[in-house]
């Protein structure tokens, strides 16, 4: 009869945990290609309606195809945004929490609530006294949203984990 293997489990102590987790490059060059595709296909389109309308009315032509572009454009920026900006690091016993418009620290071992949230396919919001953040799972690859949902849910007591069931069935 054979044993099978145990698996190793992650119980080194919290503050020797070193990670750091970034949006994959497809966020970079999908907006970096969008962004180029939508401009060349909304200047063909705007040239061949500027050319096609009456000489009084050829600046509603730019602003027609302006208005078009616009929101592809700026979806196009926001991706790749994400990918400069967006991080989660686990560093010396602290959780920092990196996105576009902020920054938040938390120490690893205050956290006292574990919110999985269903939001935006799947969103780990962690609060201590003071501090809130979220990590939006979307954001990472597959690999690092498995390694984020193990980790909080192995290493906290299941009384400060909210949503957890409804989170498993329908995300995790």
């Amino acid at each position: 009869m054979t044993d099978r293997p145990v698996e190793i489990q992650d119980i080194s102590p919290i503050s020797q945990i070193e990670r750091v987790m970034r949006p994959p490059k497809t966020f970079r060059t999908e907006g970096i290609i969008n962004l180029i595709f939508f401009s060349v296909i909304f200047s063909g389109f705007e040239y061949a309606m500027w050319l096609s309308a009456p000489p009084d009315r050829g600046v509603y032509a730019w602003l027609l195809a302006g208005v078009f572009w616009l929101p592809m454009a700026l979806i196009s920026i926001w991706s790749i945004l994400i990918w400069k900006y967006v991080a989660v690091t686990f560093h010396q016993g602290y959780l920092s929490l990196r996105s576009i418009y902020s920054r938040r620290e938390l120490k690893l071992s205050e956290i006292e609530v574990v919110h999985w949230s269903l939001f935006s396919h799947g969103q780990i919001k962690v609060k201590n006294d003071t501090t809130t953040g979220r990590i939006n799972l979307f954001y990472f690859s597959n690999k690092d949203r498995l390694w984020l949902i193990q980790y909080f849910r192995d290493r906290y007591p299941h009384q400060i984990q909210e949503n957890w069931p409804l989170f498993c069935l329908k995300i995790a």
